[in-house]
C-alpha cells in the first residue's frame, strides 16, 4: 500500500505546482498600471497586483477585503459609502513588493478660474517607486477663490461641496489621519495682500472647524509659489509617463561616485522625461531637465533648480510668468497693465476693445469678480476713417498685440527647440475648443498649428459663442513661437489626463505633503 500513497502525493505535488506555473504566467501577461485608467466616476477604483506579477504591473482586481466593522460589506456598497478605498492589498503584493500599508491625502488647487478637489490614494512600498498611484477621486467647481475678493466672508461656499465630496472619498475611520492642504495660484497671488489674507483665513476658520481632514502646518492652507507650481506639474506627468520609475533599481551606485556607469543613467533620465507647459488663468509655467550644461550655464540663476525627486538629484530648468495665464494675457491685450501692478487696480474701465473681437460682437465678461463689456473694434461712417482693420489685418493686428506682449518677458532658450513638452491646461481647453483636437483623448500636433488656426478663426465671420477664440489663438502661438522660440514643426503633446489622472501639480504637490506628513524620505524635493 505504500507504493500507491507515494504515487498518490506525486501527482498531488505535480498538480499544486502546475498551478502555481499558471498563476505566475497569468501575471506576467497582464497590461501595466499606467496603461489602465486609474480615474473613477465612483469614489476610489479599485487596482491591486495580479498574482506573481512583477513591480509595476497591475490589472483590475474586484475582490474587496471586508470592511472591518461588517464582515458582509461588499465592493457596491464600498463605492456608494466611499469605501473602495479600503481594500488592504492582497498577500501577493505584501510578500513581492515590500508593501508597507495604505496612504491617502487630499489636496486642492484653488485656481483663478475654479477649484478642483484631488483625493489621492497610493499604496507605500520599500521598492521603487515607493509610492504606486492606485486611484484619484476629485470634484471640480468654478468659480475660483477670487470671484469672492468682494465678499470674503462667503468664500466658504466654494469650500462646503468640496469637503462633502472628500468624505464620499476617504473612508470615514480614516479621516482623522488624512492630511490635506490647499494650495491657492495666481488667481490669488494676483489680488492686494490684505484680500488674500482676509480669503485665506476665512478658509481656514472653517476648515479647522467644519473638516475631519488633517491640516498639519501653518501653510497648509495658503498662497502656492509659482514655481512650485511649475516643478509639481513636472513631477505629475513625467510619474503618470513612468519616466522616474525604476531607473536606479538594482543599480547601488554610491551618488558622490563620478562614475561612467553613474553619468550614463543621469543621461538616460534626462532623455526620457518630457518638459511641461501649463498655462493658467493667471500665470503659466515651463519646466524641463535641460541636455546640455551651457542651457545651464547660460539660464538666469533663478530659473535654475536644485531638486530631490525619489532620491534621486537633478537640475530643472524652470520659471513661472505670472501674470501671462491665459485670463491675465487677455486682460494686457485688451490695453490694460498687468493685474499685479498698482495701476491695475487705479483702472476703472469695464469697456474692453479690440481688434481681436469682431467688430460685430458684444459681449459680457466677468473676470476676478469684476464685470466687463467686451467688443471689437467699432464700424465708422466714413469710408475715409475706418478703424476696423479688414479679416485679414484683423489677425495680423491681435497676433503683433500678443507678439509684442510676450517677446520682451519671456525667456527665449534655444535648447527648448530640441525637448518633448507636453502641454496642458488652457493650452489644452484652447485647443479642445478650436478643434485642433479631440475632447477626450487630447492628441499630438505641431506648434504651428496654433497659428494657422489662429488666422483662420480671425478671418471667419462674427461667431458670438466663440469671441475670444481669435485672441487666445493668437496669444497661444506668439507665446510659444514669439516668446519661448519654439518651431513651427515641433511638435507638442496636449493632454488633459494621463492614465486617467489630472495633468496638473495636484499630484505633484501631494508627494511633498506626504513626505512631511508620512517622512517618506524618498521623496524629499528641497530646493537650494
Amino acid at each position: 500500500m505504500a507504493l500507491p500513497r507515494r504515487i498518490f502525493l506525486m501527482i498531488l505535488l505535480f498538480i499544486l505546482s502546475t498551478s502555481q506555473f499558471f498563476l505566475v504566467i497569468s501575471g506576467l501577461s497582464t497590461l501595466p498600471f499606467w496603461s489602465q485608467d486609474v480615474h473613477s466616476t465612483f469614489p476610489f477604483s479599485i487596482y491591486s497586483f495580479p498574482h506573481g506579477s512583477p513591480p509595476g504591473q497591475h490589472q483590475h482586481h474586484h475582490h474587496l477585503h471586508h470592511h472591518p466593522s461588517n464582515s458582509h460589506y461588499t465592493a457596491e456598497s464600498a463605492f456608494k459609502a466611499g469605501y473602495s478605498v479600503e481594500e488592504t492589498v492582497s498577500p501577493e503584493l505584501v510578500k513581492y513588493d515590500n508593501y508597507t500599508g495604505d496612504i491617502y491625502g487630499i489636496m486642492v488647487d484653488a485656481g483663478s478660474t475654479g477649484t478642483r478637489l484631488s483625493a489621492f490614494h497610493f499604496v507605500k512600498s520599500l521598492r521603487p517607486p515607493y509610492m504606486r498611484l492606485m486611484a484619484e477621486c476629485g470634484k471640480h467647481l468654478k468659480p475660483g477663490l477670487s470671484y469672492y475678493a468682494a465678499q470674503p466672508d462667503l468664500v466658504y461656499e466654494n469650500i462646503v461641496p468640496l469637503m462633502s465630496r472628500a468624505m464620499e472619498c476617504i473612508p470615514k475611520y480614516l479621516w482623522a489621519t488624512t492630511p490635506m492642504e490647499l494650495k491657492a495660484t495666481a488667481g490669488l497671488r494676483l489680488l492686494p495682500p490684505f484680500i488674500q489674507d482676509r480669503i485665506l483665513d476665512n478658509v481656514k476658520d472653517y476648515l479647522k472647524s467644519h473638516s475631519p481632514f488633517v491640516l498639519s502646518h501653518d501653510e497648509s492652507i495658503s498662497i502656492m509659489e509659482g514655481i512650485d507650481e511649475g516643478l509639481y506639474s513636472w513631477i505629475t506627468v513625467n510619474y503618470l509617463l513612468d519616466t522616474l520609475h525604476h531607473k536606479y533599481e538594482g543599480e547601488e551606485v554610491p551618488e558622490k561616485e563620478h562614475s561612467i556607469k553613474r553619468l550614463f543613467q543621469k543621461e538616460k533620465l534626462k532623455q526620457q522625461t518630457v518638459g511641461t507647459l501649463d498655462l493658467g488663468g493667471g500665470s503659466m509655467q515651463i519646466t524641463f531637465i535641460p541636455l546640455y550644461d551651457w542651457t545651464i550655464a547660460k539660464a538666469p540663476p533663478e530659473f535654475i533648480h536644485r531638486v530631490r525627486i525619489f532620491g534621486e538629484k537633478l537640475k530643472l530648468y524652470s520659471w513661472s510668468y505670472l501674470g501671462f495665464g491665459l485670463m491675465s494675457a487677455r486682460m494686457q491685450m485688451f490695453g490694460l497693465p498687468q493685474e499685479n501692478s498698482d495701476e491695475a487696480w487705479q483702472s476703472t474701465s469695464n469697456r474692453l476693445q479690440s481688434a481681436c473681437v469682431h467688430p460685430d460682437i458684444t459681449v459680457q465678461w466677468q473676470h476676478a469678480s469684476t464685470d466687463y463689456v467686451v467688443s471689437g473694434l467699432p464700424h465708422h461712417s466714413s469710408s475715409h476713417n475706418t478703424s476696423v482693420p479688414s479679416s485679414s489685418s484683423r489677425f495680423l493686428e491681435c497676433y503683433h498685440t500678443a507678439s509684442d506682449l510676450v517677446s520682451a518677458s519671456i525667456h527665449h532658450e534655444s535648447e527648448i527647440s530640441k525637448e518633448v513638452f507636453y502641454a496642458f491646461s488652457y493650452f489644452y481647453d484652447v485647443a479642445v475648443e478650436a478643434e485642433i483636437i479631440g475632447h477626450v483623448a487630447g492628441g499630438e500636433i505641431a506648434v504651428g498649428v496654433f497659428r494657422l488656426r489662429a488666422q483662420e478663426v480671425c478671418d471667419e465671420e462674427k461667431r458670438p459663442e466663440r469671441p475670444f477664440l481669435c485672441m487666445d489663438l493668437s496669444y497661444i502661438s506668439a507665446l510659444l513661437m514669439d516668446g519661448f522660440g519654439f518651431r513651427e514643426d515641433q511638435r507638442m503633446v496636449l493632454r488633459k489626463k494621463i492614465n486617467g489622472v489630472e495633468t496638473s501639480w495636484a499630484l505633484g504637490a501631494m508627494f511633498h505633503l506626504l513626505n512631511t506628513f508620512h517622512n517618506t524620505s524618498q521623496l524629499e524635493l528641497p530646493r537650494n
